[in-house]
């Protein structure tokens, strides 16, 4: 499970209504460094439409002779206003 941070970006193209990528790309960078094995990576952050794809280049670029797939499990409650969102 990939489990990470999503702030917005706040500077760059998008700062203010983006989201910051960057954490979950480091995970990408990670497994691809670290696996022994194919692996199926389960994105659990709340991210935007096509966060798999940005994963998916990010391992790309960085795999060996490893095949990953991507699954997205995501979070439906907003940080700030979870509780009204239950």
């Amino acid at each position: 499970f990939a489990s990470v941070n999503t702030p917005t970006k706040v500077k760059g193209v998008g700062a203010g209504r983006a989201a910051d990528l960057r954490f979950i790309e480091s995970v990408g960078r990670t497994v691809a460094e670290c696996a022994n094995r194919s692996k199926i990576i389960i994105e659990k952050s709340t991210v935007p439409v096509k966060t798999a794809e940005a994963l998916s280049r990010v391992l790309s670029a960085n795999k060996g002779k490893h095949n990953y797939w991507i699954l997205s499990n995501p979070e439906f409650l907003a940080e700030g206003t979870a509780m009204k969102d239950l």
